[in-house]
């Protein structure tokens, strides 16, 4: 049965990355949510998705260039509604201590980053095991070495690998016993979904917010739809 994960929280409704969006996604039942992780500069994990700050309000720079306090003090979401003005970029455990009191599953995308991408896998697997997040989180990278990392030292975190849909990419999680891969869902067939199945590894994708492509992920048989539109995933997926 395919399920849902709220795309970066319910980030149709609310501003993305921000515990309105994830309050709001555990609100609407949702299976699980996405969202991004990046280190900063003083070695805090924060919860956001570019790289550079210019969609913060009176932001500009490479997020890895700051520390946690001075990038509080951005809104992140003003620019979605005024509404939202004293949205802030979350600490990753501002979101895990929410998971504690308000279950939901956790899919965390590490940002590794050209300056970080060596010492990014072992703060935050730490950080998701100082929560006891192992069974309630799956932990997605674009950097295979990433996952390849926490495999080693962390045999007991799901991970999937996000790249394209090619055959080759799917053996290779197979081959370093990756759990999942997260394509791209423009790229999937059935035929892809039924041969990653017959291997044990879930075929994760996004994103997907239009009826008729999430109705064609049901088809093929996806495990999980990372969607911006939470509703609308629900009314086609029936839940």
């Amino acid at each position: 049965m395919t399920k849902i994960h709220a795309h970066r929280g319910a980030s149709a409704e609310r501003p993305e990355n921000t515990m309105a969006a994830f309050k709001r996604a555990k609100e609407m039942d949702a299976y699980g949510i996405e969202m991004d992780v990046h280190l900063l500069n003083d070695g805090t994990l924060a919860v956001h998705h570019d790289t550079d700050l210019g969609r913060c309000d009176n932001a500009t720079g490479r997020i890895t260039s700051f520390d946690y306090n001075t990038i509080r003090s951005f809104s992140v979401g003003e620019k979605f509604s005024p509404e939202y003005k004293d949205e802030r970029i979350p600490y990753f455990t501002e979101l895990l201590e929410f998971l504690q009191k308000n279950p939901i599953f956790l899919n965390c995308e590490i940002k590794a980053l050209e300056e970080n991408v060596d010492h990014i896998a072992v703060p935050v697997t730490q950080m998701l095991e100082a929560y006891h997040m192992s069974d309630k989180c799956i932990i997605s990278c674009f950097h295979a070495s990433v996952l390849n990392e926490i495999k080693e030292k962390f045999p007991q975190y799901k991970v999937g690998w996000l790249t394209d849909a090619k055959m080759e990419n799917l053996e290779y999680c197979i081959e370093h016993h990756f759990e999942a891969v997260h394509p791209y869902y423009e790229e999937i067939t059935p035929e892809y979904v039924k041969y990653a199945h017959d291997h044990n590894i879930m075929v994760n994708v996004w994103t997907v917010d239009n009826e008729n492509d999430i109705q064609r992920m049901k088809d093929c048989g996806v495990d999980i739809v990372i969607s911006n539109d939470v509703a609308t995933a629900q009314r086609v997926l029936g839940k």
